[in-house]
């Protein structure tokens, strides 16, 4: 079953809270719970046990960013019109892909996207 894509719902905060979490699997440093402060502006530790490491399957995904408060939906492209939220129980596959900062990343579209049979 093909999924339409999945977006960050526009809510007040939603996108703060999905930025804090991108950061907080990029680095192993909890952005998501960090009070920031003038003294502390971000997070400075590594968590031995984080409350947020990497997701490997897509229910991971999810649950992650239902924890960190961040609603995801299917984004049918139907002049703005969103579609349902993400649950985290659709059959999807996943895969974090991470690359150097001198590294340029190309995500290509399945064949049966462009072919037309």
């Amino acid at each position: 079953m093909t999924f339409p894509r999945i977006n960050v719902r526009n809510n007040p905060g939603n996108h703060e809270r999905w930025g804090k979490l991108v950061k907080t699997w990029s680095t192993g440093k909890n952005y998501v719970d960090h009070l920031i402060t003038d003294a502390a502006p971000f997070p400075t530790t590594v968590e031995t046990e984080p409350k947020f490491p990497k997701p490997g399957t897509f229910p991971e995904f999810v649950a992650q960013a239902q924890a960190a408060g961040v609603e995801l939906f299917f984004d049918e492209g139907l002049n703005g019109v969103t579609g349902p939220d993400v649950t985290g129980g659709e059959a999807i596959g996943f895969k974090i892909v991470e690359v150097s900062s001198d590294t340029h990343c190309v995500k290509l579209p399945p064949e049966d996207k462009i072919v037309v049979t």
